[in-house]
């Protein structure tokens, strides 16, 4: 029998010649999936253990997605469910979806100010406290929602999970078109309580009944332009999530960009993930179809991986 700290060491090093990215990362996160907990390093794995372990870090080896794996995956404060199903959440949209909760929570913000500017209170949310406002927030939560926030394409739902979680009084609906996918995100859903309101729809067609009402639009949506050469892992991504369509992968965005110029309220605001080529075709498109002060952010490496835009 050898120690976890041994077993660790190995699956390290078997992990790094296989050309895992991050190999001591992955070899503790399938450590602590075998047990239910992270093992101590000390402590001895017997051989039915052993090679329970050694055959999770044989399927990672041979590139199967670590999440695949575990059947979890983490984005921002969310545990989420994962199958092959659904487009793996990378770091880079962690981004794009901090960028929709800060966005609704200043317009919470705004909101609020105005709220009390007609009650003839003067100083908005200057004048109160944190504990206060977590109060008001959640008094608007139990009634009518104040904010409207449309996730298209969601996959696994973790962009609107996020926001829903996130945002205390937002109303949060996620379309998306693949069967499979959905019902994973409906997992999802369900485990933070139902937060979402989530259609397996086409996100070209979804919510007619928002249409001039909607707060923020973001979306993930399929973007890659082709011959692009993907990671083992990425390759095991639904192709569905994958290809955006036309010689640059804009197409679906593009059309994404016009959905959203419907569903949005004038001063409502959108949010595209793409990949780092495609940022000033898009910013182009969205200012020449019912956008302004279009504007591309960089990823955790600098790269220009999002776009938002004002609706005219």
């Amino acid at each position: 029998m050898a120690t976890w700290a041994v077993l660790l060491n190995d699956a390290t090093y078997v992990l790094a010649e296989a050309g895992v990215p991050s190999p001591r990362v992955d070899a503790k996160e399938l450590a602590e999936f075998l047990c239910g907990h992270k093992p101590n390093p000390r402590s001895l794995a017997d051989e039915c253990t052993t090679a329970d372990y050694l055959s999770l870090v044989g399927k990672r080896c041979g590139r199967e997605p670590l999440q695949h794996i575990t059947g979890r995956m983490y984005f921002r404060y969310l545990e989420l469910a994962c199958t092959p199903d659904v487009f793996i959440v990378r770091p880079e949209t962690e981004l794009v979806a901090g960028a929709a909760i800060d966005t609704a929570r200043e317009l919470m913000r705004q909101r609020l100010r105005s709220t009390d500017n007609e009650r003839g209170q003067g100083g908005g949310v200057r004048a109160i406290g944190k504990e206060q406002y977590s109060a008001v927030l959640r008094t608007t939560e139990q009634g009518s929602p104040s904010l409207t926030v449309v996730d298209l394409c969601t996959g696994s739902g973790a962009i609107a999970l996020s926001v829903a979680t996130e945002v205390p009084g937002t109303r949060v609906y996620a379309a998306e078109i693949s069967p499979q996918a959905f019902r994973v995100a409906e997992r999802n859903n369900e485990r933070y309580g139902n937060r979402v309101h989530i259609i397996n729809e086409d996100a070209l067609h979804a919510f007619p009944e928002l249409e001039g009402a909607v707060d923020i639009v973001v979306t993930n949506p399929p973007y890659v332009p082709p011959g692009i050469k993907h990671s083992p892992e990425v390759q095991r991504d639904p192709q569905l999530a994958l290809w955006g369509g036309g010689e640059d992968g804009l197409d679906l965005p593009r059309q994404l960009v016009c959905r959203a110029a419907q569903l949005l309220h004038p001063g409502g605001m959108l949010i595209v993930e793409h990949a780092e080529t495609q940022g000033e075709a898009l910013r182009n498109f969205m200012n020449t179809h019912g956008f302004c002060d279009a504007v591309t952010h960089e990823d955790y490496t600098r790269r220009p991986r999002w776009t938002q835009a004002r609706k005219i």
